[in-house]
């Protein structure tokens, strides 16, 4: 029978305020025990309390208007609620889905909620069999009325058959490490190499218990996970941070002799060039070890040898000219196989593998690795390929085809001025604005910013779709197709276009979250920055009252020399910018040194006093090529304009430093 709530406590739920998904209690301090009376009430109608925010949130399924009239009607507490869910947010499924891997001939998604899983499943994956759980009877409905097969109940007491694949949500805390058992469950209906994809709270990561410690322990030998973003969940009313676990289970085999699986001999100089290009994205601690590894396929019908590194989110991929002999796959510990590779002779390099297969699970695979050249012979171990994770794929994503050349200077003119902040992610990296006639690449700090547009005539790549390179045109004549790429993406982009000719070209790849670049035998995988860029066409002045035109070479010159004596910390020089002698006076000046130095210029304008961070005036000076520059300015403590004369189409904005005088 439901319990009476007291008079106080209807007066504080009376007094509230509801916000969309939230209900605020009025501001009064409440008595503790009134308020855990009021607590209990909110949490039986669906809510949670966020401490952050000092409010109560509640899932979209909530009709907090609703629910909050018909207890202040009949003064009586709800039943318990353990039912209430917090639905994935679109963006959520979508990096859960990229673990999918290849076509799964059936799901299971248990903890269905309304759906919001099982819709992305049913898009992307139309032809394979899904199958729902969900202990609410009227959501069970709900779903079945949408075409779903559901069956409505307590995922952890029902017998259901085997699947490949398994996407969920779990309830966190009903009871405590509720999510533990439904992963555990999931993972027994899991056929072998069937994938498991779940999202898990924090706590995963640092719970100390025995129960939580042995199931991270689990997750390690299996799979892998990745934080996710704060504030993942908001959109669903609840701020609780969130991992993402990705599991799979391995094919169970039976016992067979040692075999020669694997073997090739390649040059020393093509094994080293391609291991040092793919090597770097390799992490140095990894959520699960198989990410320390480099996967080497060899294939003796092409004569080719294929070398992958992933950390799960940036992978890199590069294929080159060998003789395979025997068909294979093996995992090997990239800084081990560099370690070696690099210091070898130039000459042929012989390698093979054999490997021990057992049948227990409690057992690794036994995988010895012998690398031969002129000068040794060198063994180590390695690892099973199967248990490396695939390059994501894009399949329904746009496809465009760009110059080589466009793309490097682009890259090159604006990578430096991303930011180091972690904080501001989407600051991290460059955006990429593709248009019909041009790319334009935009980087910024906060403090300065670099522009660059470079020609593109937007072909499409061999065997593309054409409606595909249309649709491209069509959007990018009247709103360009935008995408901010991480620094560190790039950074490795950079490498692997400089092995291709300036006239080459790369096929790009994109789709909601992730992008991968092909050419030259090479392919990069990595996800885009989600978040809104910001809006950098409107920080450049429209006019200057101020130009300088300057011998590029010799204003860098000077600014690294007086940097010198400059504080390290503050990093300001003076620029004394004097139009009657038409020269730029530089000058820096602390309590235990000073320093001048002048340069001519053509200077239009009045004469003024202004101040820079000389980091950032060398970074921009080392990217602008050419051998004369000017320089935009309007007053000291207005942004300022650094742009080439001639070659580069390049705009170099930077915030100017308050001087301060003794």
């Amino acid at each position: 029978m439901a319990s009476i709530i007291p008079e106080n406590v209807l007066e504080v739920l009376t007094n509230s305020t509801i916000q969309c998904n939230r209900l605020i209690l009025p501001p009064d301090q409440l008595d503790r025990k009134i308020y855990k009376q009021v607590d209990d009430v909110l949490i039986r109608m669906g809510g949670k309390w966020n401490r952050k925010e000092k409010v109560h949130i509640f899932p979209k399924s909530v009709d907090i208007q609703a629910a909050l009239e018909e207890i202040l009607s009949n003064g009586k507490k709800p039943e318990k609620n353990p039912h209430s869910f917090f639905e994935t947010p679109q963006l959520i499924v979508e990096q859960m889905l990229r673990f999918v891997g290849n076509q799964p001939r059936s799901f299971l998604e248990p903890s269905a909620g309304n759906g919001a899983i099982a819709s992305e499943i049913r898009k992307k994956y139309p032809n394979s069999y899904l199958h729902l759980v969900e202990i609410d009877k009227d959501r069970a409905k709900e779903l079945m009325l949408q075409g779903y097969s559901v069956e409505a109940g307590d995922f952890l007491n029902l017998a259901l058959e085997p699947v490949d694949c398994i996407l969920m949500n779990p309830p966190f805390s009903h009871p405590r490490g509720a999510y533990i058992d439904h992963i555990q469950k999931a993972w027994s209906l899991l056929n072998e190499e069937g994938s498991l994809i779940a999202i898990a709270p924090l706590s995963f990561t640092f719970a100390k218990d025995k129960r939580s410690t042995e199931f991270r322990n689990f997750v390690s030998d299996n799979g892998s996970w990745e934080k996710l973003p704060d504030d993942s969940f908001k959109e669903s009313g609840t701020s609780v941070s969130t991992v993402l676990i990705a599991l799979k289970k391995r094919k169970s085999v039976s016992v067979q002799p040692q075999s020669h699986i694997l073997k090739l001999t390649s040059t020393q100089s093509d094994l080293n060039t391609n291991l040092s290009l793919v090597k770097r994205v390799v992490p140095d601690k990894p959520h699960h070890p198989i990410c320390k590894n480099i996967l080497l396929v060899a294939d003796s019908k092409t004569q080719q040898v294929q070398l992958t590194a992933f950390d799960l989110s940036l992978g890199i991929q590069t294929s080159f000219n060998a003789v395979v002999e025997t068909d294979g796959k093996i995992a090997i510990p990239a800084k081990l196989l560099n370690d070696i590779v690099s210091r070898l002779p130039e000459g042929e390099i012989t390698l093979t593998s054999e490997s021990t297969i057992v049948d227990t699970e409690a057992e690794e695979n036994s995988i010895k690795i012998t690398l031969t050249s002129t000068s040794g012979r060198y063994q180590m171990q390695g690892m099973s390929a199967e248990e490396f994770p695939s390059l994501p794929q894009i399949e329904d994503g746009v496809a465009v085809e760009l110059p080589v050349e466009a793309l490097m200077t682009g890259v090159r003119g604006s990578l430096f001025a991303t930011s180091t902040d972690e904080t501001k992610q989407v600051l991290t990296g460059v955006h990429l604005k593709i248009q019909q006639e041009n790319l334009e690449f935009a980087a910024t700090d906060g403090h300065r910013l670099a522009v660059v547009q470079t020609t593109n005539n937007l072909p499409s790549p061999p065997g593309s779709d054409e409606s595909d390179a249309a649709a491209v045109a069509e959007a990018s004549e009247t709103s360009p197709l935008e995408l901010t790429l991480p620094a560190t993406a790039l950074r490795e982009l950079e490498r692997m276009l400089g092995m291709s000719q300036p006239n080459d070209t790369v096929a790009l790849h994109f789709e909601q979250g992730q992008i991968v670049f092909k050419g030259g035998g090479h392919h990069l995988t990595s996800r885009t920055l989600e978040g809104q860029y910001p809006a950098y066409r409107k920080l450049i002045p429209d006019s200057f009252i101020r130009q300088l035109t300057i011998e590029r070479r010799q204003l860098l010159s000077a600014v690294e020399r007086i940097a010198v004596l400059a504080d390290k910390e503050k990093k300001v020089i003076k620029f004394n910018i004097d139009s009657v002698q038409q020269q730029i006076n530089l000058s820096v000046d602390t309590q235990l040194s000073s320093g001048q130095e002048s340069v001519s210029a053509q200077i239009s304008g009045d004469s003024l006093e202004i101040g820079f961070n000389f980091k950032y005036l060398i970074e921009g000076l080392k990217t602008l090529s050419t051998d004369e520059i000017q320089m935009l300015v309007n007053e000291a403590s207005t942004p300022v304009i650094l742009t080439p004369l001639g070659g580069l189409k390049m705009t170099y904005l930077i915030m100017p430093i308050k001087i301060h005088h003794n």
